[in-house]
């Protein structure tokens, strides 16, 4: 009867640990968590990117409101009102300036670039799956922030007659012994090889390692 109860209590102390996700803290190292990136983009895991994607709280100014009502206003404005709030997330389009976005936009961009990557594609930079590629440190923010980016790259038939190498350089911050997602910097063909190739990379990243 000891022994059962001893086995009882083991076993849901083990159910408890699950339930909380059990593990303890990520690895600060972030070229050791990097192993965990690529591990889930092998699995087509976007809910590991999704699900850390953490906006900051953004106010809106009078500058944007005017720019999202005004007659060169985006397709879909956010700040259409000065002291509005609302989580944002940064998302740039290489070599372009960032925008202030969402977090559902960057979910629903991670989710399309896994979804349409052409796995019978190939060229000098690898298979047309996605793929982690490289580990950098964008500049934007520099060594001290303790950003790091996961850059990652695909082949995409981006219209009927373009099919090109794609990268997504995904920003990490380590924040209370997990790494959230920031931002993301993304390039189409032909300019998405300047985030793989090392002499080009650093006009936007500093230590780039490819992994």
């Amino acid at each position: 009867m000891r022994k059962w109860l001893i086995a009882l209590a083991l076993g849901l102390a083990l159910l408890g640990a699950a339930a909380c996700g059990g593990g303890g803290p990520e690895p600060e190292d972030f070229a050791e968590f990097a192993d965990q990136i690529a591990r889930a983009v092998e699995r087509g895991d976007t809910a590991f990117f999704t699900d850390r994607i953490e906006g900051v709280t953004h106010t809106c100014t009078e500058e944007e409101v005017a720019v999202s009502t005004g007659p060169d206003a985006p397709s879909e404005p956010i700040c259409l009102e000065v002291g509005f709030q609302f989580e944002s997330i940064y998302i740039q389009s290489y070599p372009g300036a960032g925008q202030i976005k969402t977090p559902e936009n960057l979910i629903r961009d991670i989710e399309q670039y896994f979804q349409d990557d052409l796995s019978d594609e190939e060229d000098s930079y690898g298979s047309g799956t996605v793929q982690l590629y490289a580990t950098a440190i964008p500049s934007s923010f520099g060594e001290e922030s303790g950003v790091h980016s996961a850059i990652l790259t695909a082949i995409h038939k981006l219209d009927v007659n373009v099919t090109g190498r794609t990268a997504r350089g995904i920003d990490f911050e380590y924040v209370n012994g997990r790494w959230v997602i920031r931002g993301e910097l993304g390039a189409g063909p032909p300019l998405a090889i300047d985030l793989l190739e090392p002499s080009i990379a650093i006009l936007v990243y500093t230590g780039w390692t490819a992994y």
